[in-house]
This record gives C-alpha cells, sequence and structure tokens, in this order.
C-alpha cells in the first residue's frame, strides 16, 4: 500500500512541478505543502519510514519554488520522480521473478 502511496505522491509533485514552470508559483507550493500533508498521515498509518522521507523532500520542494533556485529545484525534484519510479519498477520485477506460474 506504501508502494500506491508513493506513486500518487510521485504524481502530484509532478503537477507542482508542471504548475511551477507555468508560474503559478503559490498553486504549485499549495499543492506540494498537501503532498507533504498525505504522506506524512500515510506514513504513520502504514508504518512506512519511506514516506516520511518523501514527505520531507515535498516539504523542502515547496520551499524553494522562487525564481533564484528553480532551475536547481526542478532538477532535483524530476530526479526525486525518477528515483522513486525506479524503485517501483524494481520491486515489481523481484515481485515477478519470484511469482510461481
Amino acid at each position: 500500500m506504501a508502494d500506491v502511496v508513493e506513486q500518487i505522491a510521485v504524481e502530484n509533485n509532478r503537477k507542482a512541478m508542471a504548475l511551477r514552470d507555468d508560474g503559478k508559483i503559490a498553486e504549485a507550493r499549495d499543492l506540494l505543502f498537501f503532498n507533504r500533508a498525505y504522506l506524512d498521515s500515510n506514513a504513520a498509518a502504514l508504518d512506512a519510514p519511506k514516506l516520511d522521507f518523501y514527505a520531507a523532500q515535498n516539504y523542502y520542494d515547496a520551499s524553494n519554488l522562487d525564481d533564484a533556485s528553480w532551475g536547481k529545484q526542478r532538477k532535483m525534484m524530476k530526479d526525486a520522480q525518477i528515483n522513486v519510479m525506479q524503485q517501483a519498477e524494481q520491486i515489481s520485477a523481484e515481485k515477478h521473478i519470484g511469482a510461481k506460474p
């Protein structure tokens, strides 16, 4: 279940990045803060520390949307999204390999 929460959070992060790219800084920040709360509540409910970590990343992302830091922050957000997706693909592949026919 934590993997599903993480995938939803990645999608929210992508949407926030698109909002920021469109110059909608306040909306992007609001979505990232919402995402942080979503991750925090699910981290506690599911006892999933990786969600706590991603929640902290979203808070950091929301705090660094100004023009001066956006280029660097955008790259960091994109890298985090890719990392989460690659981990999910690896887990899925490992489950598939270990599955009985």
